[in-house]
C-alpha cells in the first residue's frame, strides 16, 4: 500500500483476503473497525473529498460513505454497525457521538433523541462517544458528561422502526435518582 497509508480487507476461509476499496476523491487509505456478526457488513472510514469520512461496506464488497456532523474538525469514523448494516454509530468532529440510519442519515446523538422525544441538555447531559451497538440496532453504549460534569457510561435505547419515544438508561445509578427528582 502507498505511503503506508491503511487498507481495510476482508478475510474468509473461502476466499482468503480481499481488498475493500476506499472512498472516492482522496488518498487512498481505509480502516475497517467494526463487524456485523455474520462478517457480511463493515463499517469503518476512508479517504474522500470530505477528508475522514465514516463508511460502510456492503455485503457485495461496495462502499458508501456516511458523511460528516457540520461541527468541529472534518473526520468521521464508524465505530459500530448493526448486523442488518441498518444502524451504524460513531464518532464525527472529533467528539461528537452520532448515529447514522437509512432513513435519518447522520444525526448526532443528541438530535437523533430529540427526534424520539427525548432533550439531554434539558437534564444537562452530553453524550460524546459511542462506542458500541447492538446486533439489532437498538441498544448503543458509550460515554456521556452528566450534569455534574463527570463522565459516565450510557446505555440507549432506540427502537427501531422507530416509534415515538426514547429512553436513556445511565450505568451510574445516581443519573436515574436525580432524574426521579426533576420529574
Amino acid at each position: 500500500n502507498p505511503a503506508n497509508k491503511g487498507a481495510a480487507f476482508r478475510y474468509t476461509a473461502g476466499t482468503g483476503i480481499v481488498g475493500l476499496p476506499d472512498l472516492p476523491g482522496g488518498p487512498v487509505g481505509a480502516q475497517a473497525s467494526a463487524i456485523s456478526d455474520d462478517g457480511q457488513w463493515i463499517a469503518g472510514d476512508g479517504s474522500s473529498d470530505l477528508g475522514r469520512e465514516a463508511c460502510v461496506w456492503r455485503p457485495d464488497g461496495t462502499v458508501f460513505g456516511l458523511g460528516q456532523l457540520p461541527v468541529g474538525t472534518p473526520l468521521s469514523y464508524a465505530t459500530g454497525i448493526s448486523n442488518d448494516g441498518r444502524v451504524v454509530i460513531g464518532i464525527s468532529g472529533g467528539s461528537q457521538g452520532f448515529v447514522w440510519t437509512a432513513e435519518t442519515g447522520m444525526l448526532s446523538v443528541g438530535d437523533m433523541m430529540k427526534r424520539y422525544g427525548y432533550d439531554l441538555k434539558a437534564f444537562g447531559w452530553r453524550i460524546g462517544e459511542l462506542t458500541g451497538v447492538s446486533a439489532d440496532g437498538q441498544y448503543m453504549c458509550g460515554t456521556g458528561i452528566n450534569p455534574d460534569g463527570k463522565t459516565e457510561a450510557v446505555l440507549l435505547y432506540i427502537p427501531i422502526p422507530a416509534p415515538a419515544t426514547l429512553t436513556i438508561l445511565a450505568a451510574a445509578y445516581g443519573f436515574a435518582a436525580r432524574r426521579r427528582a426533576r420529574v
